[in-house]
């Protein structure tokens, strides 16, 4: 991603820019989870149509993913990955779908991703 907001800039400026939600993380030392964002455009610039559905099969799998829905997150994040190859973002919630459908996360799970370094 060339840049990465928090959810305390995107909340500064919402209504002006087109991001896709990256993560939900909690950072070592930190109990307070983050969203993190990507920066996409400016909302005065309308989204081609395969940045559209780019972006709506990756929020499909975001939602699939957090609700623990993991074969469901990895089918649709595999078909975002198709139209974006090399999405770094895709790759490591492919990855991680892969590692919690053989080990899945408690029950109470919130969805949130622990970073375990700063």
């Amino acid at each position: 991603c060339d840049i990465v907001l928090s959810e305390h800039t995107y909340e500064l400026c919402q209504n002006l820019i087109w991001v896709r939600e990256l993560d939900r993380i909690r950072v070592k030392g930190k109990m307070q989870p983050v969203n993190l964002y990507e920066l996409i455009d400016k909302k005065d610039a309308p989204l081609n149509p395969h940045t559209r559905e780019f972006l709506d099969l990756y929020g499909a799998a975001r939602s699939a993913y957090t609700g623990m829905r993991f074969e469901e997150a990895m089918r649709l994040f595999e078909q975002a990955n198709r139209l974006r190859p090399g999405d770094r973002a895709v790759a490591v919630h492919i990855s991680r779908a892969k590692d919690y459908l053989s080990s899945p996360p408690p029950n109470n799970w919130d969805g949130v991703h622990i970073m375990t370094t700063k």
